[in-house]
């Protein structure tokens, strides 16, 4: 977590943000690792059809275990879903409509920093503490590592699902390594571009 925020603050400090905040925090985890996603491995970690907004990071990690899988925990809920709250070099993830937001639909990711800091190419907030009450929805995801970050390649899907969550998702040929344990007739589809009617071949 120290090693995600220090290159994030590098990275971020003085600076504006510029629209840009997904791949600027998906750059700073190629560039240290976080949990299970080795360095450089964001791409192989998190499927192409979740790379367009930031939500979308929130999204595949909170569902089907994949945040686990991955080596990554939400804890949310154990600071009162209020990102002021969350551990120095934890990840942060809103949804649009959040303080401090501006586009209307791809909510904000952010790695966190100390005191009111957060940092996704510039340095930026969400209007203080008291923009996030008991029970607001504003917050998709507070996630930290579970385990250390090493050089190896992302830890595989689950057999029970990865595959089909990629091909439903949009993934496309880009799932064929998270299909490798499924049946040929599957890989084939996969690799030849069947795209979504490839999912009832595969595991």
């Amino acid at each position: 977590m120290s090693r995600l925020e220090s290159i994030s603050k590098s990275a971020s400090s003085g600076r504006t943000p510029d629209g840009r905040c997904y791949s600027h925090v998906a750059d700073y985890i190629d560039a240290s690792g976080y949990g299970g996603i080795a360095k450089g491995g964001f791409d192989a970690a998190i499927p192409p059809a979740y790379w367009s907004e930031a939500h979308q990071f929130a999204d595949y990690l909170n569902m089907n275990g994949n945040a686990a899988r991955l080596g990554m925990a939400n804890v949310q809920t154990s600071v009162a879903n209020n990102p002021y709250k969350a551990p120095e070099g934890s990840i942060v993830v809103v949804r649009a409509g959040t303080p401090g937001t501006a586009h209307p639909t791809a909510g904000d990711i952010a790695v966190k920093g100390p005191t009111d800091h957060f940092y996704n190419g510039g340095e930026m907030g969400y209007g203080g503490s008291g923009n996030f009450p008991s029970g607001n929805d504003y917050v998709l995801g507070i996630y930290v590592p579970t385990i250390c970050s090493g050089s190896g390649p992302a830890p595989s899907p689950s057999p029970s699902g990865g595959c089909v969550d990629c091909i439903n998702g949009g993934g496309g040929a880009a799932c064929a390594d998270r299909c490798a344990g499924c049946s040929a007739d599957c890989q084939n589809c996969v690799k030849y571009g069947g795209g979504q009617a490839c999912a009832s071949k595969c595991c």
